[in-house]
């Protein structure tokens, strides 16, 4: 089980940052609840319990509600007011985003610059620097590390942003070396769709779902994938690389070099521009989209024929992870339900499981933000799993 501690000193570390996870990614957690959950002792639950609270982790919570109880009332435990807080920031074709938030994913500070053509890989570090800058000035918390969520492809190993398609020349950022290099602190890069699968993982609709994906739908097409409980990645960072799947080998030539890429069809600025030219329209955004279409039947009916390609691609995808969800965000989330309703049929009638299951396809919790509350939760990821050391005791 996932969420099974074990008793021995040895693995301390790994207890510590299971009921680190317990905490902040459920609600009312008391420690009768932890203690049932992990199946610690509770000697071994309270010297860790205590150890946080010492350490300015956690603090008990007085429950009004159990005040007029009868016997032993069960005590909650939560993050603390100046608990130490995790930082991200997120790099995408229209902007720079600097976030910083808790553990349990309450923002708590947030800058954003812009990006555009003028841009290069000098201005953009510059950019970068300076949000860096910001959120440490912004806190006088703890600052557990900074998770860089990118555009891809990203080199994870080295924290090398590379050559993202249809990005103003810029390549080679180095966020790992800079961001380190001023704060001190651990740094970790990683491809936009998969910060957006962590913050849904453990903050959004994949909480207790072993294997989805979440399909983000922005100036390009990406996914990332849980699989297993954990993210699916490569050490070269190209996995996920979902827009650049080609449903039509006669199709139009992509940025990236293939032909027919689903990004072609299904990235937001393409949805957009396929309906304004078969409409003769001049809507400017998903949301835009998504209304007109709703109130106008020749619209609709090219809308779904853009929903009837991704729900291809993303049938080919499904076939080959075995995901039990499948969740959109970025500009997608906009979307209506009745067409995520469409792409679920329409995958459900094709994957190679049908019968035997059936893969839910639903809007994501954070919408356009995932994968802003992703690069943090990069931060969060590696301390629930106990790869980053909080303590050292």
């Amino acid at each position: 089980m996932e969420n099974s501690g074990v008793n021995s000193l040895g693995i301390k570390e790994f207890n510590r940052s299971l009921v680190i996870k317990l905490i902040c990614t459920h609600k009312d957690v008391s420690r009768i609840w932890l203690s049932n959950e992990t199946s610690l002792t509770r000697m071994t639950l309270s010297n860790i319990i205590n150890g946080l609270i010492d350490n300015g982790f956690l603090c008990n919570v007085r429950d009004l509600a159990t005040e007029n109880m009868v016997g032993r009332r069960p005590v909650k435990v939560d993050l603390a007011k100046n608990s130490p807080v995790v930082a991200g920031i997120c790099i995408n074709r229209e902007d720079i985003t600097g976030i910083l938030m808790d553990l349990k994913a309450n923002e708590i500070f947030r800058v954003e610059y812009p990006l555009g053509e003028d841009d290069t890989t000098d201005t953009l570090t510059a950019k970068m620097m300076q949000a860096v800058e910001e959120i440490t000035g912004s806190t006088n918390r703890r600052i557990l590390g900074f998770g860089v969520s990118s555009i891809g492809p990203v080199n994870i190993e080295k924290g090398v942003i590379l050559n993202p398609t249809n990005f103003y020349g810029i390549t080679n950022v180095c966020a790992k070396k800079y961001i380190e290099g001023k704060t001190g602190l651990p740094v970790l890069v990683r491809n936009d769709m998969s910060a957006g699968a962590l913050a849904e993982k453990y903050y959004g609709f994949g909480i207790n779902i072993d294997d989805f994906v979440y399909i983000g739908i922005t100036d390009g097409v990406g996914a990332g994938i849980i699989s297993g409980g954990e993210l699916f990645q490569s050490k070269s960072g190209f996995a996920g690389e979902f827009g650049h799947m080609s449903i039509d080998y006669n199709g139009p030539k992509c940025g990236c070099g293939n032909v027919g890429c689903i990004e072609i069809f299904a990235s937001g600025r393409n949805i957009i521009k396929t309906v304004n030219r078969e409409c003769k329209t001049e809507l400017k955004s998903i949301r835009e989209v998504n209304d007109f279409c709703a109130k106008n039947e020749t619209a609709m009916k090219v809308l779904l024929g853009i929903m009837d390609r991704l729900a291809i691609a993303i049938t080919g995808l499904v076939n080959i992870v075995d995901p039990s969800r499948v969740i959109i965000g970025g500009a997608g989330s906009a979307l209506s339900a009745s067409l995520f309703k469409h792409v679920e049929d329409e995958v459900n009638k094709s994957v190679l499981a049908r019968g035997s299951k059936t893969v839910t396809v639903c809007k994501a919790k954070f919408g356009e933000q995932a994968n802003i509350i992703g690069s943090a939760t990069i931060v969060a990821d590696m301390i629930f799993s106990n790869r980053l050391k909080v303590l050292n005791v």
